[in-house]
């Protein structure tokens, strides 16, 4: 876990290409290895013999109980349960040969997977755009500013203009033109960045299915929620359906605002388009804020520019951690062997002194002690991973031996891709950046606050869709006005 797990960061965010490939193959040798691994049959009749005592019963609906399990304590007992669990979703009860069939399926699955998140990674699209558009693109972001965007040295001369499909400019134009001429050309141009990407999908597909039936289920989603809180695709269909009614209106009158807007912008009686939506949600917040400092209200929740960055954004996650927990949150040096923000192919010293953003936080509590290490990598740049995940580097769990215990601290990182700026700390976010943040900084925390033996069940190792119950916690935060007034201040 400790190879694959930093493995998954570094094929995801390293400032190298050459490490990001290195990265990506181990990936996946690790991968094939811990396939291998839960189709050993060795293994699991091992577990079932020693621990189960019902080797003999049929393993697909027996979960005898023996005086062994019985001993264990709880946590022992739920890994037992857990490995058992996940041994015969692999298809450890399939013949040898269908279980070959099925480990090989997955590797094929996992290099698919792979393929896909590095095309999205690694491959940036080049578009032009004529005079007309090149103007429209100007009043939203100046010539000199779109060069560090685009990151290409062909910026015609002649009218014209080279975009790209990288996010931030992509979000950026579609936010805040208002020529809808430009918004649909880089919609279009942003969403067809990665044509190739469409065959690996439908492979992705396949494969998924072939595989998952072998296995004994309905289909991929069915293995895939089989291990969540919410069990099966019949589920997840009731709990949609039941959202669509309850939001139906209130979308319904969005959807009214919006076509007004458009209407009163463009003069025109046609629907709203997707290209439209992020502008015209722009510009109907701007007129309730305006409305409202009209009224003699001041600045509104629709109107936060100006008062978040990165600074006084991580300071209220250094209170929010000390006035909940009692633990103090303490940025530290980062060795450069531990950074990953830096090419190193070009000379790391002149990348740190333009300001690489990486940042280290260590937790301490008074009571418990050291808690574990928190790395931020907030910024967008080339080759990274472009949107917004907490990554586990080494997990957490107690250990013991014939000399006695102590605990494995945890690593985790926090990655985003927020507005850059040429000073990490004092870059301005928008308020969903402060929520997003804060989202990530909850699946952090959980994972440093978590306490068990096995890393298999360590921080965010849990039923998937459970864990976002403590990112969607600390969310929260990002929207209590009274937690807001009294930390972050105007920038």
């Amino acid at each position: 876990c400790t190879v694959i797990d930093a493995a998954e960061l570094c094929r995801s965010t390293h400032a190298t290409p050459q490490w990001r490939n290195g990265a990506s193959d181990a990936f996946g040798i690790l991968s094939e290895y811990i396939g291998s691994l839960n189709a050993d049959d060795r293994l699991y009749r091992s577990l079932r013999r020693f621990v189960f005592n019902d080797e003999d019963k049929d393993s697909t609906t027996a979960h005898g109980s023996s005086e062994i399990i019985a001993q264990l304590s709880p946590e022992y007992q739920r890994m037992a349960t857990a490995m058992r669990k996940e041994f015969e979703r692999d298809g450890i009860h399939l013949q040898y040969t269908q279980r070959e069939e099925a480990r090989e399926l997955n590797n094929v699955i996992v290099g698919l997977e792979s393929l896909f998140s590095n095309n999205i990674t690694e491959k940036t699209k080049y578009y032009n755009v004529g005079e007309e558009l090149a103007v429209e693109v100007e009043k939203v972001i100046p010539r000199h500013v779109l060069g560090q965007l685009v990151r290409r040295d062909d910026l015609s001369s002649d009218g014209s203009m080279t975009l790209s499909s990288d996010n931030l400019l992509t979000n950026t134009l579609l936010a805040h033109s208002p020529s809808p001429q430009l918004r649909k050309e880089v919609y279009l141009e942003s969403n067809t960045a990665i044509p190739e990407n469409l065959k690996v999908l439908d492979a992705l597909i396949e494969q998924r299915h072939i595989h998952s039936t072998l296995l004994g289920y309905k289909s991929y989603a069915h293995r895939v929620l089989s291990d969540r809180m919410v069990e099966n695709p019949q589920n997840v269909a009731k709990f949609l359906n039941e959202m669509e009614k309850r939001s139906r209106g209130m979308f319904e009158r969005e959807m009214e605002l919006m076509m007004k807007a458009k209407q009163y912008v463009e003069g025109e009686d046609s629907q709203i388009q997707a290209w439209d939506v992020p502008f015209y949600s722009n510009f109907i917040k701007a007129q309730r804020q305006h409305q409202r400092s009209q009224e003699g209200g001041g600045d509104s929740d629709d109107s936060t520019q100006g008062y978040f960055t990165v600074e006084n954004s991580i300071n209220g996650m250094k209170q929010l951690v000390s006035d909940l927990f009692g633990i103090d949150m303490k940025e530290v040096e980062i060795p450069i062997e531990e950074r990953w923000d830096i090419d190193t192919t070009t000379n790391a010293q002149d990348q740190l002194a333009a300001g690489a953003g990486l940042k280290k936080f260590e937790f301490h509590h008074e009571h418990d002690g050291a808690l574990g290490s928190m790395y931020f990598d907030l910024h967008p740049r080339d080759g990274k991973f472009v949107h917004a995940a907490h990554f586990t580097i080494r997990c957490g769990r107690n250990r013991e031996d014939d000399i006695g215990s102590d605990r494995q601290l945890p690593i985790v990182a926090l990655v985003c891709n927020l507005s850059p700026s040429s000073s990490s700390s004092n870059a301005l976010l928008s308020h969903s950046e402060v929520e997003t943040l804060y989202h990530e900084f909850g699946h952090g925390v959980h994972s440093l606050l978590s306490r068990c033996s096995f890393q298999h069940l360590s921080g965010t190792r849990a039923a998937m869709d459970f864990v976002e119950t403590p990112s969607h916690f600390f969310e929260t935060f990002a929207r209590d006005p009274s937690f807001l007034s009294r930390i972050l201040a105007r920038h």
